[in-house]
């Protein structure tokens, strides 16, 4: 009862003047933060844009109601509860574009990543749709990159590349949930023949993501480069592959049965 009563009497307390009161540096380091953190924010604007008015909205009401419960000596409740909605709202705000750029390989974060990715960076419905919702659960091998938002006087794609391997009836079972839905926008390729003059690429002859690339040529060569970085050394040469187009930024699936190969890039 006694530690009741103190709580009591220090919620009832006077708040500090605006010269004393501590959560006034506070408030000048968020909004300092909120100046310098803009680059860092627009990596993934779909959703940091959302939230940051939320937290305008958030800290108008606290000032209101600061003043309110500094008049009126009640209410100091409802502050606090403004306080921590402030709170997590920064954190958040944080949160969303460290997703961005880490936990490339841990699976655990898979479903924070591309919701990131799709709802805070790219919202075009094709890329909610490439990417699963979930993961198989037989997985290793697992890489999953995503590049945010930048804003330059170059023209840049924000992308993602997946590669994970599984095992062929976990891989068959995935492809029946994931193909269909991009089926209408994918456009298999036909697959390269070996002959006297088109001979079957050697790895010997390779050191980076290129052998990828002479073994599948419809692979965009961007994402050769990035599977090789991931670790990804199956060989193509009877990979199946979809994509949309012929451009410099097409999207496109890479399946290789024989392994257990699911890819993507977008």
């Amino acid at each position: 009862m006694k530690s009741l009563r103190k709580f009591r009497d220090r919620l009832n307390q006077p708040l500090p003047s605006n010269s004393k009161n501590p959560f006034r540096v506070a408030n000048a380091a968020v909004g300092a933060g909120c100046v310098c953190g803009c680059f860092f924010w627009s990596s993934a604007l779909g959703l940091t844009f959302p939230l940051f008015l939320i937290g305008a909205g958030i800290n108008l009401l606290l000032g209101i109601v600061s003043k309110l419960v500094r008049k009126y000596r009640k209410g100091k409740g409802v502050l606090y509860v403004l306080r921590g909605l402030a709170v997590l709202n920064i954190i958040a705000l944080v949160l969303v574009p460290v997703t961005v750029v880490n936990f490339r390989r841990t699976p655990l974060f898979y479903p924070a990543k591309r919701f990131v990715f799709t709802r805070g960076v790219q919202s075009k419905e094709l890329y909610r749709e490439m990417l699963p919702v979930h993961l198989p659960e037989n997985c290793t091998d697992y890489y999953f990159h995503t590049q945010w938002e930048t804003i330059s006087q170059d023209s840049h794609h924000p992308s993602c590349y997946l590669v994970l391997h599984t095992d062929p009836a976990s891989l068959e079972q995935f492809l029946q949930t994931v193909m269909p839905q991009v089926s209408y926008a994918l456009v298999q390729m036909e697959q390269p023949v070996w002959d006297a003059e088109n001979p079957k690429p050697d790895p010997a002859q390779y050191t980076d993501g290129s052998i990828l690339w002479a073994q599948c040529p419809e692979l965009a060569y961007h994402a050769a480069g990035m599977f090789w970085a991931a670790g990804l050394r199956d060989d193509l040469t009877e990979a199946e592959l979809w994509r949309t187009g012929n451009s410099d930024y097409s999207a496109g699936i890479l399946i290789n049965k024989k392994t257990g190969l699911f890819a993507l890039w977008t």
